[in-house]
């Protein structure tokens, strides 16, 4: 029935836009937008209202009513003034009450003065919400409502951010700048109690930087210092409260030199470091954390050109980090528990392009990277100094290799062939050892482990006519994940799918275009034997998504758009005489009218139906009618 609604009104808006056939412009193709989309540069003000209205599953509607509201509202300007001495004001924002009617969104106000001086003021606020239902993916849970939360978490972000830079001379400027952000409110535990657990949450983080660009013939360098202090307070529903305090302080540089016209030099490194302190209460082991982190990273790239078909790009970065980190007694007394991590990376990149075959480009990339981690806990003192009453090591090495080839090529006028190959390949070796009181490690690890991934993509770019551009291709993913220590595991996932998209310019007021894709995707864990009730958790799933839609300009005043979105996913990986296939169907219309009722002023009217049917418990539908006024000064 929704499919044949569908159907209808798009046949509805070609046959209007046959009838009214006369000299209007040809309409551009463009992606499908909400309403109150006008970007520009131009000053422009649109104002939104938008009614919800939700249906279905009691509970899953009262969920998304409370998280979305029922009356919302969104506004979007841009003003932008330019003197005449070249001096230029602007200012744009974005903001809607989505979140449970509280105002939401971003605004920015920005001053510049060619040569002179840039100034630009920004801020963010949202709302984070977060799902009340611990679902957790039980088999049991297609018949029995899953535990619920009384209240739907949320969390508030609130971020502003100020930055001035100045042009000193032709070969120095300099910028300072400062950010603050705070997050108050509650969001889900990651522990999954019954019901799940919440934890309240208050942060307040600023930064300040300072920085400065030089150029000097054929060099160019950037400086940056920075410092960072935050706060942050954690409270659970069982007590637990956590404190910490953190100063991070930071530099960065860098840096290019033209060797020659085609050939350049970068570099750049980065330094940091991260002091931390806090309290943790309402545990077993109650004391204050103490810790440290050293990173920096290098980075040495050369970019150029070999001849008129070859460019050639090579870089190689080392990573370091270092922490200590210990939790002291309560008042600062005796170490409890201690932690000493060192982690190096290596990483070595070439690219080579060509384009010495006719009409064809090339492009090859291969990557080789390499990292060592060494982790020490100890209790009773701080591992390396010979004071710990028990512990525990990890060492790790790993290694990875990427490589990929693309291939663009016309066949015809009208043809053009993309191909791509990408292949992935790491191995990681763990050596851990112990020396507990009952023998027994305190915490598992993966273990020895090699992952193989492989992708491709095949594309091919058509112009049937010159008004219909179509583009089919296939897609493709294979990976296998294998244990390789004395507990052998191996997954096997892999994923085939196909996609056609067309646009056809029908006449010079009607567009209609459409794009499906259907694909197939398995996963297949082996190895393992099951814990209790719960097997090994396997995938054989198909979906479909079908986007048919329409664009019409019925006369130079009344414009018309309608679009459909079609999902339809089944997953039969775990089906059995207990257990149903798993079927989730997505169903999305959207239906548009704008009037231009005068040159500045425009009104456009809107309709969306948003539809999740699953053989499960939550199915909701959800319609948005909005009626929104844009105008331009």
């Amino acid at each position: 029935m929704k499919t044949l609604m569908t159907t209808l009104t798009l046949i509805l808006l070609a046959g209007l836009a046959t009838a009214l056939a006369g000299d209007l412009p040809a309409q551009a193709q463009r992606i499908w937008a909400p309403a109150g989309d006008v970007i520009g540069n131009q000053n422009h003000l649109t104002a939104t209202g938008m009614l919800n209205d939700d249906h279905g599953d009691a509970v899953k509607a009262g969920e998304e009513l409370d998280i979305f509201g029922e009356y919302l509202g969104q506004g979007l300007f841009g003003w932008r003034h330019v003197m005449d001495n070249s001096h230029t004001l602007r200012a744009r924002g974005l903001f809607d009450n989505y979140a449970g009617g509280g105002l939401a969104g971003d605004g920015m106000i920005a001053s510049t003065s060619p040569g002179t001086y840039r100034a630009t003021l920004s801020y963010h606020i949202h709302d984070l919400r977060y799902d009340r239902d611990a679902e957790l993916r039980n088999p049991t849970f297609p018949t029995v409502m899953p535990p619920q939360l009384a209240i739907t978490p949320e969390l508030e972000w609130r971020r502003g951010q100020a930055e001035v830079s100045y042009h000193v001379s032709s070969a120095l400027d300099l910028r300072v700048g400062a950010d603050d952000m705070r997050r108050e409110g509650r969001k889900s535990a990651l522990t999954r109690r019954n019901p799940p657990g919440v934890q309240t949450v208050d942060s307040q983080a600023a930064r300040f930087w300072l920085g400065g660009t030089t150029r000097l013939g054929a060099l160019a360098a950037d400086l940056e210092l920075s410092t960072t202090t935050s706060e942050n307070d954690r409270a659970y529903q069982s007590g637990h409260v956590y404190a910490d305090e953190r100063d991070r302080y930071s530099a960065s540089l860098d840096a290019a030199y033209d060797l020659s016209p085609a050939w350049r030099v970068l570099a750049n490194g980065r330094m940091s470091r991260l002091e931390h302190t806090g309290t943790e209460s309402g545990i077993s082991n109650p004391g204050d954390t103490d810790g440290d982190t050293d990173s920096a990273a290098y980075q040495l790239a050369v970019l150029g050109r070999l001849g008129k078909a070859t460019t050639v790009r090579a870089s190689a970065r080392f990573d370091m980090h270092d922490t200590e980190a210990s939790l002291l007694g309560v008042d600062g007394d005796a170490v409890q528990y201690a932690a000493d991590r060192e982690r190096d990376r290596q990483q070595y990149q070439v690219v080579i392009g060509n384009r010495s075959l006719p009409r064809t480009s090339l492009k090859l990339r291969y990557r080789y990277t390499s990292g060592e981690s060494n982790e020490i806990i100890g209790i009773g003192g701080r591992p390396g100094y010979g004071l710990e009453t028990a512990s525990q090591s990890l060492d790790q090495e790993s290694t990875r290799h990427d490589a990929s080839l693309r291939v663009r090529t016309r066949l015809a006028r009208h043809v053009k062939l993309t191909c791509s190959l990408r292949h992935s390949a790491l191995e990681v070796d763990q050596d851990r050892t112990w020396d507990t009181d009952d023998d027994q490690p305190w915490f598992g690890v993966l273990g020895d482990h090699e992952r193989d991934r492989t992708m491709w993509r095949l594309a091919l770019q058509t112009r049937p006519s010159r008004r219909l551009p179509v583009d089919v291709g296939l897609r493709g993913f294979d990976q296998t994940f294998q244990r390789t220590g004395e507990e052998m595991a191996e997954t096997q996932a892999s994923m085939v799918g196909v996609f056609a998209n067309a646009n056809w310019l029908a006449t010079d007021r009607l567009t209609v275009f459409a794009m499906v894709t259907y694909g197939s995707e398995s996963y297949e864990l082996t190895g393992v034997e099951p814990v209790g009730s719960f097997e090994a958790f396997n995938v054989d799933a198909t979906t479909l998504r079908l986007s048919p839609g329409a664009m019409v300009q019925l006369t130079e005043c009344l414009q018309l758009e309608g679009w459909y979105e079609g999902v339809f996913f089944e997953d039969t990986g775990d089906q059995s005489d207990s257990l149903n296939a798993i079927e989730a169907d997505r169903d999305r219309l959207q239906v548009r009218a704008r009037w231009q009722a005068m040159d500045r002023l425009a009104v456009t009217a809107g309709y969306a139906r948003n539809e999740l049917d699953e053989n499960r418990w939550d199915d909701y539908i959800q319609h948005l009618w909005t009626l929104s006024a844009h105008t331009g000064f």
